[in-house]
């Protein structure tokens, strides 16, 4: 956490945009993991939730890439 701080006072001093964005990581990361050091169910039950929404995810991607797949093969006399 104090890289994220010492690198959002960089992009200050460079006048980069979105300076806050990385004071703000900064600020919050120690809370978190204080968070989670007090409360692990919590941390457990967030990576539990966050891993079957990648795996929603994943579905999604593969079945719209087979979708795609399926389409541009059917249509391939057409377009050539």
């Amino acid at each position: 956490s104090f890289f994220v701080l010492s690198y959002s006072r960089d992009l200050r001093r460079y006048k980069a945009k979105g300076w806050g964005w990385a004071l703000a990581a900064g600020i919050l990361l120690p809370m978190l993991a204080a968070f989670i050091l007090i409360k692990p169910v919590i941390a457990i039950v967030a990576v539990i939730y966050m891993t079957a929404f990648l795996f929603v995810c994943t579905g999604i991607f593969m079945y719209t890439k087979k979708l795609h797949i399926f389409v541009a093969d059917k249509f391939k006399p057409v377009f050539q």
